[in-house]
């Protein structure tokens, strides 16, 4: 069996959305149960804290409504 790279960065654009649109709480990261599954399907990943999870959807909410701002300059 071949050995499984994930892209940090990836895993948490995608784990952010999976809060955002799953209406999540941001502390989820904090369980235990929740971190030991997460360790044992990849021992390598790390988990980000509940206020990287928050810095990350901020920073997905101002790329976004940057790019609202340039398709509706551009569409006007």
């Amino acid at each position: 069996m071949g050995l499984l790279r994930i892209d940090s960065g990836v895993a948490r654009d995608m784990f952010s959305s999976y809060v955002v649109v799953g209406n999540k709480p941001f502390n989820m990261v904090d369980d235990r149960r929740f971190r030991n599954w997460v360790k044992y399907i990849s021992p390598t990943l790390k988990l980000p804290s509940k206020n990287t999870v928050k810095a990350d959807i901020v920073k997905v909410h101002k790329r976004e409504a940057a790019n609202l701002k340039k398709f509706s300059f551009h569409s006007k």
